[in-house]
């Protein structure tokens, strides 16, 4: 990598006192969503797959998501579902909630997980209890219906 790989990395870590797997992370959403440096789905990926292979659970759960829509990579619904079960196992919420999904629409994707309403309910009760808030507000929705899955 460039010394501006370097560089960059430890002008973000210094000013926001995060842990490297924070940092990368940080930096792989900053690049995903060229929010401040140019949209670049491939460093995206490369920032997010070094936070995954520290097994920070964000981490591992962010380069689901890579390969689930095929961002910086060829689409792989099977190892987002790896990624996500391995994010899960560690208790984020976010891995817990895009596992719960997969499960929920598994007859429809490329995965080779079957449909299992029960396990994505269960998926989504673990990630609104371990705080995840998703930007749709499916788990409130669920929650607040007392844990119907409205499709």
């Amino acid at each position: 990598m460039s010394n501006d790989y370097f560089d960059e990395r430890y002008t973000f870590h210094k000013q926001n006192n995060l842990s490297e797997a924070e940092e990368l992370i940080k930096l792989g959403k900053k690049y995903l969503t060229g929010n401040g440096v140019p949209e670049d789905d491939n460093k995206a990926f490369e920032y997010f797959k070094q936070a995954a292979d520290m097994n920070h659970p964000e981490g591992l759960a962010c380069l689901g998501e890579m390969y689930q829509y095929g961002y910086g990579c060829n689409s792989d619904y099977d190892k987002a579902a790896w990624l996500y079960q391995q994010s899960a196992d560690l208790q984020c919420g976010k891995g817990e909630f895009r596992l719960g999904w997969l499960y929920l629409k598994a007859d429809n994707l490329r995965v080779h997980l079957r449909r299992d309403v029960d396990k994505a309910k269960e998926l989504y009760l673990r990630a609104y209890r371990h705080g995840y808030r998703d930007p749709l507000g499916i788990l409130e929705t669920f929650v607040s219906s007392g844990g119907k899955i409205l499709l």
